[in-house]
């Protein structure tokens, strides 16, 4: 399988400012005016859940499940998250791979994670 194309959310967000909307039509909610100001919502929420995953993997090396509470203020997995938790933070680890400054580590249970 090839890989996927690196976008990222980010990139996602920089081609939406471009555009320079007055409106947004959320799939998510109601539509909202302040096109510019979710845009930079969004960029600093991934800018300090990047860092969270960074501070989470500064030491022994962790899994998803042991970081993603740390990337959510502290909030523990239950049935309710899990789901969500898990795939974004593996979301950010991917990214931060990508860039350098993680690296991933399987083992015969679990894939671990720690800084480059």
């Amino acid at each position: 399988m090839a890989d996927a194309p690196n976008v990222s959310i980010l990139t996602s967000l920089d081609l939406v400012d471009g555009l320079d909307a007055r409106l947004a039509l959320s799939g998510h909610g109601k539509p909202f005016v302040d096109v510019h100001g979710h845009i930079e919502g969004n960029r600093r929420l991934v800018a300090e859940r990047l860092n969270a995953v960074m501070v989470a993997v500064d030491g022994e090396p962790r899994t998803a499940a042991q970081i993603a509470p740390q990337v959510h203020g502290g909030r523990p997995l239950d049935a309710r998250n899990a789901q969500w938790f898990l795939s974004e933070t593996l979301c950010y680890l991917r990214h931060l791979e990508r860039a350098g400054r993680v690296r991933s580590e399987p083992d015969a249970d679990a894939t671990r994670w720690g800084a480059a």
